[in-house]
Formats: structure tokens, sequence, C-alpha cells
């Protein structure tokens, strides 16, 4: 994963308040303590989106939107001041917005009164309207670096950057999967290129028509209505409320996995692998994206100071987690995508966190993380204490990961 940001949505804390409310007093008590892993898994299964705003713009966007524009290293510097002093901004507002939720979860853990999420509900509401002016800014500003000869190419760079947003919101497997960005990123000749432009251009109309319908609903307020529904035990209309939500976010998943299917077989024979490949890691960033142990094998294995013996066990080493590792990943994405069947939103509404339970899905992501703890392991007995030293650190989600298994217990959560 990318890394997408684990924060609670309001639209989910609203779904497992109003789930509470309608319980015993203890189980309300008991409900309220796992808000968090309530709403992250309702997120996570396209049942609440990636919150009701979108992720900020990231380095790798306008990276790729500066190869686009033909920018200058002058002008890539300038574009990245600009993005730094954005990330800023958005880093500061997101830590307000936590905590005025992280305030009103404890409030309603104390009083079990539905009226607080009414000021979750406006507040969220403000903060997804800013958020809006940063973005518009950014691009505003991002447009003032470009010649007049450039200006004239930035419409269609700004598109791309809103696309590419807008697809990283999306939290189903291949709901974030970006085709312009995979056929750029696959080494295609130039025939191939031309011969796809026509269908490259049917997806951009596709995609982009249902990212504003599923981003229209995902902004919808409906905070007050979910918690009218749910207290009134009005099952029906609050699964029809999920629904519709859950079937946008669908029908951009599909919209990409029928675009994938049509490139891939337009391809030629020797390359259409690793397209598959690529669109298997971006249908699935979660699971096949690249860990610490990931990191350090290959930092262990790039040392100029290793002896001869040093390298066999390091390539030995490396060799068996490759393949252990794409086995457990198999095992991962096909519990992922029977979690996605089964977790309905007739079922959620009904069964509440009990229907984010699976022990199947839970025992598949902590064999994997041993897994990598194995490799870590190893490595430091083959390495000596200043060469293991010099391996890479858990990066900042990974160290989030953590945390929060030990908050709550082995079992559960991301990888």
């Amino acid at each position: 994963m990318k890394k997408h940001m684990r924060v609670v949505s309001v639209f989910a804390l609203a779904l497992v308040a109003g789930m509470a409310v309608a319980q015993p007093e203890g189980q309300q008590r008991r409900e309220g303590r796992d808000f968090g892993r309530m709403g992250e898994g309702a997120r996570r299964m396209g049942l609440g989106g990636n919150g009701q705003e979108a992720p900020p713009f990231n380095r790798r966007q306008i990276e790729r939107m500066s190869e686009q524009m033909g920018l200058s290293e002058d002008q890539k510097v300038a574009a990245m001041t600009l993005l730094e002093g954005y990330e800023e901004q958005v880093r500061k507002a997101n830590e307000d917005a936590r905590t005025r939720r992280r305030e009103a979860m404890e409030k309603f853990r104390e009083s079990q009164d539905p009226a607080v999420w009414e000021t979750v509900r406006t507040s969220a509401t403000t903060d997804r309207d800013a958020r809006k002016k940063l973005d518009a800014q950014l691009l505003t500003d991002l447009s003032a670096v470009m010649t007049a000869e450039q200006t004239a190419k930035w419409p269609s760079a700004e598109r791309t950057l809103k696309r590419g947003q807008s697809l990283r919101r999306g939290l189903l497997s291949a709901e974030r999967a970006d085709i312009m960005e995979l056929v750029q990123e696959t080494e295609l000749p130039e025939q191939t290129l031309k011969d796809l432009e026509p269908v490259l251009s049917q997806y951009e109309v596709d995609i982009e028509r249902q990212l504003a319908e599923r981003d229209r609903l995902m902004e919808a307020a409906g905070m007050d209505q979910m918690f009218r529904m749910r207290m009134a035990g009005d099952n029906e209309g609050l699964e029809k409320f999920l629904a519709e939500r859950r079937d946008a976010a669908a029908k951009v998943r599909d919209i990409n996995r029928r675009y994938a299917r049509q490139i891939q077989d337009a391809l030629p024979e020797e390359v259409k692998p690793a397209f598959a490949q690529r669109f298997k890691e971006a249908s699935y960033p979660d699971i096949y994206r690249r860990t610490q142990a990931h990191r350090a094998l290959d930092a262990a294995w790039n040392m100029s100071d290793l002896n001869d013996e040093q390298k066999l066990k390091i390539d030995d080493i490396r060799n068996t987690f490759t393949a252990a590792a794409d086995k457990a990943n198999a095992t991962l994405q096909t519990h992922r995508d029977r979690m996605e069947e089964e977790l309905t939103p007739a079922r959620l509404a009904q069964e509440g966190m009990r229907a984010l339970e699976d022990e199947d899905m839970r025992t598949a992501m902590r064999a994997r993380r041993e897994l990598d703890q194995g490799v870590l392991a190893q490595l430091k007995d083959v390495l000596t204490p200043e060469q293991y030293e010099k391996l890479p650190k858990p990066e900042n989600d990974e160290q989030g990961e953590r945390r929060e298994r030990r908050g709550r217990g082995a079992g559960g959560g991301d990888l």
C-alpha cells in the first residue's frame, strides 16, 4: 500500500456509533472500545470509502506530472517546494481532525449520546471544504510554474493528477489501480502504445465518470440519516444506504478489471506477464507491497563488506523467502477476495463488528508477519552487529501497525 493513512473515517465512526446505540449498555461500552477496528474494517471493505475526503496529492504524482510536462530542473524544484508546503498544511489539518474525532469518541463512550456526532458531521464538512481549497490552490500554484508553451498541456496533466487522487480513495481490490499509469510503467513498443490510444481514451472517459459518482456518494452528508435509521431499527434503510456506496465503488473496480483484461489481451506475448503482475500489485497494494524484510534483504545483499559465506547464506534466505512470500500473498489475496464478497452491507448492518471477524484471514496475516520476522532473525545471525545495524528500519506505517496490534492483541489488522 501505498501508503494509505490509518485514520478512522467519519462515515465509519458514525456507523459504529449507530450500531452501539441500539445495544445493551454493557455491550455499548465494549463496542465503543472497538470503534477504530470496526471503522477501519468497514472502510477497507469499501463500505465507507477512504473517508469523506480524497487523499492528498503526493510526491510520486508530482514527479510523474513533471515528466509529462517536461519540466526543467528549476521547475521541478519549484514544484516540489510547493508540494512540501501543501503537505505541511494537510498534515496540520489532519492532526486537528483526528483530535476532534478522538474527543468525540471519548464523549460518546461516556454519554452514549448520538448528538455528539452532529458536531463531528459539521466539522467533517468544514474540513472537507478546507481540504478542497488546499488541493485547488496547489494546482493553481503548479500551473503558475509552467511556461507559456507548457500551459497548453496543463489541462491534461491536471486531469491526470485529479484522477490519480480520486483512484487512491478506493479500498476494494483493483479500485485503486490506475490503468493509464500501469501502461506507462510497462515497457511497450511504440506501435503497441499507438494501437492502445482509443482504448485508453475510452478508459479515461468511463473511469472519470464513475469516479465522480462514487465520490459524490462518499461526500454526501449522511451521518444523521444513519443514526435515525439505526435507532429506529430500520436495517433495510441502512442497508440500502451502505449498498449505494458499495455498488459505486464496485463499479470503479469492475471498470479497472475490464480494461486491464482488454489491454492485456492486446499486448505482445512477451510483455503480458509484466503487465499482469503490475495490475495485481496495484489491485492489492497492502498485500504485495515491499515490506521491511524485502528492503533488508536487498540492503544486505548489496553490502560491500560481505564475505563469501555470508553471500551464500543471504542468497539462500532470499530465495526461500521469495517462494514463501509468494505463496503467503496468494493466500491473503484469496481471503481478501472472499471477505469482500461476503462482507455485504446487509451483513454489516445486522451483525456489526462481528461481521469483520475472520479467523482464516487473521491466521494468514499472522503467518505473513512471522515470515518477515523470521527473515530479520536469520539476517541477524548471518551479519555482524555493525552490518545488521545498517539495515533499513520499519517505515512509519509499519511501526503504526505494530503499535495497533500490541494494543488489541495478536491477530487482525493489516500486514
